[in-house]
């Protein structure tokens, strides 16, 4: 048996084995080490935990993209509103002091007022039924998780 110093560690008995447990170290690692027995039962309950908390991460993710995407989407319809109500506010506000003439001036506001209308048109087109989508498989994804508590498919493989 190898010396240990007892100042860096405890001896605990596990699965009936006398073991030295390091600072730091796991118990399961100092088992596995000392013993060379490695319990596949702990491992794969080690795994499905760390599926799990994959899962909640995943889901987490694609809400924060989907809260993005709508408040991009809001943004996109304050600032065309503010255009087409109070150029004036807007244009101080994303221009500052530029010294722009006034056809300048009126030509910013009418390319920024057609930038915003292409951009939420396209998003209502494109990105719209991608968000829905998306929070529906979220909502169906959580539902399946959990029915299927030991489950490891990840949110990406679901909606495939």
């Amino acid at each position: 048996m190898a010396k240990y110093d007892e100042d860096d560690g405890v001896w605990r008995t596990i699965n009936g084995q006398h073991i030295f447990i390091k600072e730091g170290q796991s118990p399961m690692d100092a088992f596995i080490k000392q013993t060379g027995k490695n319990n596949r039962k702990k491992e794969d309950k080690a795994d499905e935990k760390i599926s799990s908390e994959e899962q909640q991460i995943t889901l987490e993710h694609e809400k924060g993209k989907i809260d993005r995407d709508y408040r991009s989407f809001n943004k996109m319809k304050e600032n065309l509103e503010e255009l087409k109500t109070n150029p004036k506010s807007y244009m101080d506000r994303v221009y500052g002091d530029e010294n722009l003439t006034k056809e300048e001036y009126e030509q910013k506001v009418q390319d920024n007022i057609k930038y915003y209308e292409k951009g939420i048109k396209q998003w209502e087109e494109e990105v719209m039924p991608h968000v829905n989508n998306t929070a529906k498989y979220i909502d169906e994804y959580k539902k399946y998780l959990k029915e299927h508590p030991n489950s490891k498919m990840k949110f990406e493989d679901f909606i495939k």
